[in-house]
């Protein structure tokens, strides 16, 4: 993949990694507020409801950076770990942050030693989340590959079926001029060339993924 693709990508994850803490904390705050409200605070039931709110803010992440790579008009089909490469400080910051609030949300309940019970969950769901990324992104471009190499492959057909006719043209031109010529066994040739190029089209088409 080109460097000012992933360059861009780079970019891009920074800013969803960055909104994505913004929105992970303003969650975390209403849930302790609600917490306290419901004087559910100082209880196991805060550190859980924070890991799902860790866990959904990490699916989120990865599913808009996957929309934007998707969106994008560049790029090649040799993906894979350079993406992960390119998101990882993003990636990286995010986690850090959800870890600092999960530790904030154990500590509000009471006892911090309760952020061991939850990370387990929240770290399954980063290796989850980040597979299913990286297995759609693949996907996609395994898929955008065929069809580009479909799409060469018409070219081809398109520029040996416009010589077949040029040719024909001067074949018969030729004929034209001298009708004593020889010039039947060249124009059943281009006869038949012609539609198979178009029958081969067609059957690429219907085996194309």
């Amino acid at each position: 993949m080109q460097r000012i693709e992933l360059t861009e990508i780079k970019k891009r994850a920074e800013i969803i990694s960055a909104r994505s803490i913004e929105s992970l904390q303003s969650n975390l705050k209403s849930l302790h507020a609600k917490n306290a409200a419901q004087g559910r605070l100082r209880s196991g039931a805060t550190v859980k409801e924070s890991a799902g709110i860790a866990r959904s803010t990490i699916q989120s992440y990865f599913s808009e950076l996957e929309q934007f790579v998707r969106s994008r008009p560049d790029g090649s089909p040799g993906f894979d770990a350079t993406i992960i490469d390119a998101i990882s400080s993003s990636t990286s910051s995010l986690i850090s942050s959800i870890n600092d609030g999960l530790l904030k949300s154990a500590t509000l309940a009471g006892n911090a030693s309760l952020v061991s019970a939850v990370e387990p969950e929240v770290t399954s769901e980063l290796s989850a989340s980040q597979e299913t990324f990286r297995s759609n992104i693949r996907a996609y471009w395994a898929t955008k590959a065929s069809t580009l190499g479909l799409s060469r492959t018409d070219k081809v057909l398109l520029g040996t079926e416009a010589i077949f006719i040029v040719a024909a043209a001067i074949i018969i031109g030729m004929w034209i001029n001298d009708p004593k010529g020889s010039y039947e066994p060249y124009l059943a040739l281009f006869g038949i060339g012609i539609p198979a190029i178009e029958i081969f089209r067609r059957v690429a088409k219907r085996h194309a993924p």
